[in-house]
């Protein structure tokens, strides 16, 4: 019996204080680290980039472009359905790192979108945009699923400003699904009942 009130203690702190990170589980996203080209992705132009500056992680990472696009756009979708995650108590959470070359103003969007059965949006998250000075920097938002989402699909879109090259990076993509704190505060209030009815 101690045991149980211990846990139900633990378990309500965690959903009131906890921050989103220590709930985290598998990263959904395919190929998320570029390391295999771009398998799973569909892109409109994108392409991959070795150095300057290094990758985040690995040896590769996603750029906007070398061919002068001013604007490209690089997707996943991610089947909820098929994985048992489609359930409208949960909250995704996406994100990746970013980066851009030297001091030029190339940026670059990161966005999520909850979809219905028929590829409708039913809600969208994105981290806005942003450049960064040759330097690594994370970027994330959340993203509550409501009823009627089977997929997610998660899109990096690069825009061009300076120079010839559209320069904005995406290294070691993320997208994790985790239970609402409010699902896990109704859980330790329900065990709670319980345990005074015993």
């Amino acid at each position: 019996m101690l045991r149980l009130i211990v846990f139900l203690f633990v378990l309500a702190a965690l959903a009131a204080a906890a921050p989103a990170d220590m709930l985290l589980n598998t990263n959904l996203l395919a190929n998320s680290d570029f390391e295999s080209g771009l398998d799973g992705w569909t892109t409109d132009g994108a392409t991959l980039r070795a150095g300057n500056p290094v990758p985040h992680g690995g040896a590769a990472y996603l750029a906007g472009s070398v061919n002068g696009l001013a604007t490209t756009a690089t997707y996943q979708v991610i089947d909820l359905a098929a994985g048992g995650l489609a359930d409208d108590s949960l909250t995704a959470l996406f994100g990746g790192w970013q980066s851009g070359w030297e001091t030029q103003r190339d940026s670059g969007l990161i966005a999520l979108a909850a979809l219905d059965a028929d590829g409708a949006i039913l809600a969208a998250a994105d981290t806005g945009w942003f450049y960064s000075n040759h330097t690594w920097t994370l970027r994330q938002n959340e993203l509550p699923l409501p009823a009627g989402t089977v997929a997610l699909r998660y899109t990096f879109t690069a825009q061009r400003y300076e120079g010839y090259n559209n320069d904005g990076y995406l290294d070691d993509a993320f997208v994790s699904i985790v239970p609402e704190p409010a699902t896990l505060a109704l859980l330790a209030l329900g065990a709670a009942a319980i345990v005074r009815r015993r």
